[in-house]
């Protein structure tokens, strides 16, 4: 009677929590051996974001749930001093802002005999947007585990992604004015319903000099920005022009531009440009997304 009666306990936490965290954002079973001996099992990012690509759009002020085992495959006792789980916040989607340690879950004076395991359970809430990399870590002599050991990166978004991934027409009003004082506008992704490999978007905005002065845009300066799969390939296209374009305060343009949609997964489109010079559009700005099927 106790089994049957622990076993429905057991089935009602296991499905609240399939509730709140219903994505599993990345999963590392295993196995990799450090070269202190210990090996890495059941590395797993979790959390509460939706869609075809979740840990590209985690919302802001939710937790992520992390946890991994770590397994002393030497002949020796290891005492770790920490174990924990690593990660740095930069405000930006790419590292390339200001880093801040965000480290969590510290579990102290770990010892471990030869075969012996230990697991961490930890959760951390992404208070801010950008970008937060997380990776097992521990410290073991004063001496910390593998740098960025089969790290992940989740984007935090400011609110659950409600953009329409199966295609159409997607429009963003705006306007939306960068820190260059360049206001886009009138944002739309034109694609077919459902779309698959081979079929068209077609993006269009306009882009207006708000900031009172002259802003010159660099050779290929303005264009579509986009990524296919995150975060490694490059698919911007459209590019305006091949001289500089100098916009003059007030002056509008418009760029209208499209591309094959040429491998499946999430795209994500959104207004590029590149100041002579100087700085790029904030990374992933203002995007529309759509999800490409084989």
């Amino acid at each position: 009677m106790y089994i049957w009666k622990l076993l429905r306990v057991s089935f009602v936490l296991f499905f609240l929590t399939s509730l709140v965290y219903a994505s599993t954002y990345f999963s590392y079973p295993g196995f990799h051996v450090s070269p202190e001996g210990l090996m890495l099992t059941n590395w797993e990012i979790s959390g509460p974001a939706i869609g075809p690509s979740p840990q590209l759009n985690h919302p802001v002020g939710k937790p992520v749930e992390a946890t991994f085992t770590l397994t002393n495959v030497t002949d020796q006792p290891l005492l770790l001093n920490k174990m924990y789980v690593a990660c740095r916040y930069s405000p930006k989607a790419e590292e390339t802002g200001k880093v801040v340690s965000k480290d969590f879950g510290f579990l102290q004076n770990v010892l471990l005999e030869p075969g012996a395991s230990k697991t961490l359970h930890a959760s951390l809430v992404l208070n801010k947007v950008g970008s937060w990399r997380f990776w097992p870590s521990y410290e073991v002599g004063g001496k910390k585990g593998p740098l960025r050991w089969h790290d992940f990166i989740v984007r935090v978004e400011a609110h659950l992604s409600t953009a329409n991934f199966s295609g159409g027409r997607q429009v963003l009003g705006g306007p939306f004015i960068s820190p260059d004082g360049l206001k886009i506008s009138n944002f739309i992704l034109s694609t077919p319903k459902n779309p698959k490999v081979g079929a068209f978007a077609v993006v269009d905005y306009d882009i207006t000099n708000v900031s009172g002065k002259p802003i010159t845009l660099a050779p290929d300066g303005l264009y579509v920005s986009a990524r296919a799969n995150l975060p490694t390939v490059i698919e911007d296209f459209g590019f305006k022009s091949l001289q500089k374009i100098t916009l003059k305060p007030g002056q509008t343009l418009h760029v209208h531009a499209g591309r094959k949609m040429d491998k499946p997964g999430l795209w994500f489109f959104w207004a590029g440009y590149k100041i002579l010079g100087g700085n790029t559009v904030p990374f992933k700005w203002h995007d529309l997304d759509v999800d490409v099927q084989q």
